[in-house]
């Protein structure tokens, strides 16, 4: 691929493939060493434990102080609501402002002939926004947070989950880390930072709290729903939880629900789908995350298998009209977006697609044991 070819990436290319190859393996992984460093820690206690008793027993007995009851459990209660209290004292001790000031240089307006939004360095010289705020553009205007005007282009769009993503040089920024939703909560914290109404200036900073996380809803995906204000202008712009991490890239605003006005449900993509249509999309401009290698003969060997498998099961779903051999094969947001194109009315004519054309490039390792292809897919629609 030139570096003057834009890529267009869709989901069944790449999620679908990761689901199984990458995720589950690292839970139970990552349970098992949860298991080991508990079950060893449970021995330890134990020994002491009987330590303590052996010793004990050992002593002669020794006549019993006085012991104020009243001030032995008035301290314990002390020490025990110290602790509670902790965790609480410590998240409400952070300071806002530095999660802004240090998330603020990954912001940038961006602006075309067509229109404007906001996007966020996710790596040296890219910079990740919607779609819908690129268009069909191929070259926009990049303000920095410092005022500085720069060109970039776009190297790669997903039309399944409105991604674009731009190139530029000339300006070392850093890069915002995406965060795990596995560990977000419910009523957590979030920032929204971008550039709405393309008002001038500086970035606009709101906040609220993370009120649910939602997936096929209100479009296909996982989405991060807040609360937090946001305007034309801010899609494309970083939603940040309280560590300075994306939490989701700011993408839709619901304002009228059937002719009723509605306020405080506004959605971001998740990071982690981010997470993992990304290193897809920088196959286009040659960048991977460090620490990523080419696969061995015999990963590229299973990797090639398990896609011509989801292929082939794609293929007889189509044939059938029935999606749901496909559930365990794939990833649960793939297969709630692979099994929506099979809703649609007894009387629509039924979508046959067959492959014709197949072939794998490359296979990559990246860091985390994940696995990313870069295939060949022609397909015939009828």
């Amino acid at each position: 691929m030139t570096q003057d070819d834009e890529a267009h990436f869709t989901l069944p290319g790449f999620l679908g493939r990761l689901g199984p190859i990458s995720h589950s393996g690292c839970a139970d992984m990552n349970r098992g060493r949860a298991t080991n460093v508990y079950s060893n820690l449970g021995a330890i206690t134990l020994l002491i434990v009987l330590f303590s008793i052996a010793c004990t027993q050992a002593r002669p007995p020794s006549p019993s102080p006085s012991v104020d009851i009243e001030a032995t459990v008035a301290a314990r209660l002390q020490e025990e609501r110290a602790k509670s209290l902790t965790p609480t004292l410590q998240r409400e001790q952070v300071d806002e402002a530095s999660v802004v000031s240090r998330v603020i240089p990954s912001v940038v307006r961006l602006s075309s002939g067509k229109g404007m939004g906001s996007g966020v360095v996710v790596d040296k010289g890219l910079i990740l926004t919607n779609r819908h705020v690129v268009s069909d553009t191929q070259i926009l205007t990049v303000k920095t947070a410092n005022g500085r005007d720069y060109q970039a282009r776009v190297v790669a769009r997903d039309q399944t989950f409105d991604l674009a993503l731009l190139q530029f040089s000339g300006l070392d920024v850093p890069n915002l880390a995406l965060g795990d939703p596995g560990q977000f909560r419910l009523g957590d914290p979030l920032i929204a930072i971008g550039y709405p109404l393309d008002l001038k200036g500086e970035a606009t900073v709101t906040r609220g709290l993370l009120s649910a996380l939602r997936v096929g809803e209100p479009a296909s995906g996982e989405w991060v729903q807040t609360d937090a204000a946001v305007n034309p202008g801010n899609s494309g712009g970083p939603l940040v939880n309280m560590r300075g991490e994306l939490a989701g890239l700011v993408t839709m605003a619901t304002k009228w629900d059937n002719y009723t006005p509605v306020e405080g449900v506004n959605f971001a993509l998740s990071a982690g789908i981010i997470r993992d249509i990304l290193p897809a999309m920088r196959l286009a401009v040659g960048q991977m995350p460090p620490g990523t290698s080419l696969a061995s003969e015999e990963v590229a060997r299973e990797v090639t298998q398990l896609i011509m498998q989801i292929d082939d099961v794609k293929m007889e779903a189509y044939r059938s009209g029935d999606p749901s051999p496909m559930k365990h094969l794939v990833s649960p947001v793939y297969y709630e977006l692979f099994a929506s194109r099979f809703k649609r009315p007894p009387t629509a004519a039924r979508i046959e697609s067959k492959m014709v054309d197949f072939q794998v490039r490359a296979v990559y390792v990246l860091p985390g044991d994940v696995a990313i292809a870069d295939d060949f897919e022609v397909w015939q629609t009828k």
